[in-house]
């Protein structure tokens, strides 16, 4: 996940939140392909949960 490694410091405040984003984003390349709305799904809990802990 290079592409989104810039959007996250590894700090105290974000370090709990790093195992999920690892699930999610291995997730999404798995269904990709298979699942589109499953992918905006996570797409944006992800980027809810990041705003709220910013």
């Amino acid at each position: 996940m290079p592409y989104f490694s810039f959007l996250l410091p590894i700090t105290s405040h974000y370090s709990f939140l790093l195992p999920f984003i690892f699930y999610y984003f291995s997730l999404l390349h798995c269904y990709n392909n298979f699942s589109l709305p499953l992918c905006f799904t996570f797409f944006i809990s992800f980027v809810f949960l990041f705003f709220i802990f910013i």
